[in-house]
């Protein structure tokens, strides 16, 4: 853990699992890189952090070449009140470098999209 920021370290010995339960860490694009990446996994933990896209070119360049061959999986799902609808559109691709190094980590990228739609010229009904 030497490319470690000493917070970065210490978190790891402050974390408790009393309960045996698969933890999952969630963090910004400050913890988005390779060497914390690495001791994440080493430690038994999964991770779910952010990756801004100006700060990991390399793995936007691979989803981008990705996304122009049609070899992201999207997943879309519509719900709600028929003059509201919510729509949630995942975008997911597996084993994406996480940086230009040759034996780069991979990992697996998502996008998920939230939008509400509301209906304008919705039916309207009469009473007589």
């Amino acid at each position: 853990m030497e490319n470690l920021t000493a917070f970065q370290k210490g978190w790891f010995k402050e974390l408790v699992n009393p309960l045996n339960l698969e933890d999952i860490l969630l963090g910004d694009n400050l913890y988005a890189h390779e060497p914390f990446c690495r001791d994440t996994l080493k430690q038994g933990y999964s991770f779910i952090f952010v990756a801004k896209r100006d700060s990991h070119k390399v793995m936007y360049d691979h989803i981008d070449f990705l996304q122009g061959i049609n070899e992201i999986d999207t997943h879309e799902t519509i719900q709600g009140k028929p003059n509201e609808k919510e729509i949630w559109k995942y975008r997911f691709v597996e084993d994406v470098p996480l940086n230009g190094n040759k034996d780069a980590l991979k990992v697996n990228w998502m996008n998920l999209k939230y939008l509400i739609k509301k209906q304008e010229n919705r039916p309207t009904k009469t009473h007589l």
